[in-house]
C-alpha cells in the first residue's frame, strides 16, 4: 500500500455572524464568560441591556471550525467503506481457501475479513487521524481547526479519486480537503511472477514442508514503492513466525522478537540472497 496524508481545513473569517449591532458584545461577553455561573452571564446581559434598553432579541449564528472539523472526523470515522478486491488480494484469497485456511463462499470471506482490522484493512483504503491543531487559548474561539489523516491508498487507486470521495463523505464545503504531501506518487503493483519471488517461495517451503506462499497486501507504507516506481519488484518480507503478542508490539514501546525468530529470519534472508545472487 503507498501512504499518502491528508489535511482537513477549517477557515473562519469572523468568529460571529449575527443580525443586529449590541448583539456582539452581548454574545462575546456571554462567551467569555461561558465557563461561569449562568447567573453570572446573566448579570452581565442585565448590565448590557441597561446601555442599550430597546436591544431586541437576535438570532445568532456561531461559527465554530473546531466543531465544524470534530463533525467531518465523525463522518470519516464512521465511513463504511466497501471491501476492494485487487488482482493479488484474489490471489490471496483463492490461494488460502484452496489450502482450507479461508472459506469458499465469498460470502463468508468478506464476513471473516472484516472480523480482523489488520486484515480488512488489505481491501480499503485506510483512514487513521494522527495530528490535530485548534486554537490559541481556552477562551478564544479559534479561527482555523485542523486534521492530518494518514491514508494508505491500494494499488490500482488514484489520489484524485481518494480526495473526491473523502470529499464526497464529508459533504461540508467549510472544510477544505488537501494533500499533506502531494510530490508522492501512485499507488504501484508489483508483479509476482519473478525470479524473486519463486525462489522466495521455494525457500520458505524448504524450510516448513506445509507453509503456503501467497501475495500478500502490506497495511504499513514502506520505502518499497520508491523501488516499484522504478519498475524493480520490491516485496514487504517478513521470514519470521511471530506470535500475536509480537505482532501486537510493533512500532510500540515494548516491541520484540523472540531469538528463535530472529535466527529464523537471519537464516531465511540468507538463503534467499545467496540463491539470488549465485
Amino acid at each position: 500500500m503507498t501512504d499518502y496524508r491528508i489535511a482537513l481545513f477549517v477557515h473562519v473569517v469572523a468568529a460571529f455572524a449575527l443580525f443586529g449591532g449590541s448583539a456582539v458584545l452581548h454574545l462575546a461577553l456571554y462567551e467569555a464568560r461561558e465557563a461561569q455561573s449562568v447567573a453570572e452571564a446573566r448579570r452581565w446581559s442585565g448590565v448590557l441591556r441597561r446601555f442599550s434598553p430597546l436591544m431586541p432579541v437576535f438570532t445568532v449564528l456561531l461559527f465554530l471550525p473546531a466543531v465544524y472539523l470534530v463533525q467531518a472526523l465523525n463522518r470519516l470515522v464512521e465511513w463504511e467503506r466497501p471491501l476492494t478486491f485487487t488482482p493479488d488480494t484474489e490471489a490471496y484469497v483463492e490461494r488460502l481457501s484452496e489450502a482450507g485456511l479461508l472459506p469458499r463462499d465469498r460470502t463468508e470471506v468478506e464476513e471473516r475479513i472484516r472480523q480482523s482490522p489488520e486484515m480488512q484493512a488489505m481491501f480499503v483504503n485506510t483512514l487513521n487521524l494522527t495530528m490535530l491543531n485548534a486554537g490559541i487559548k481556552a477562551n478564544v474561539i479559534p479561527a482555523r481547526s485542523e486534521a492530518v489523516i494518514d491514508c494508505r491508498l491500494l494499488p490500482g487507486q488514484t489520489k484524485d479519486d481518494w480526495i473526491r470521495q473523502v470529499r464526497e463523505r464529508i459533504a461540508d464545503d467549510r472544510i477544505e480537503v488537501e494533500l499533506y504531501s502531494p510530490d508522492q506518487g501512485e499507488p504501484e503493483r508489483v508483479p509476482w511472477d519473478t525470479e524473486l519471488f519463486r525462489t522466495i517461495n521455494d525457500v520458505v517451503k524448504e524450510a516448513m514442508e506445509d507453509a503456503v506462499v501467497v501475495p500478500g497486501m502490506t497495511i504499513g507504507g514502506t520505502d518499497n514503492r520508491f523501488l516499484r516506481a522504478m519498475g524493480i519488484p520490491a516485496y514487504g518480507f517478513i521470514p519470521c513466525l511471530l506470535s500475536p503478542e509480537e505482532r501486537r508490539g510493533f512500532h510500540g514501546n515494548d516491541e520484540f522478537m523472540t531469538v528463535e525468530n530472529f535466527q529464523m529470519g537471519c537464516e531465511l534472508m540468507y538463503e534467499i540472497v545467496r540463491r539470488m545472487v549465485a
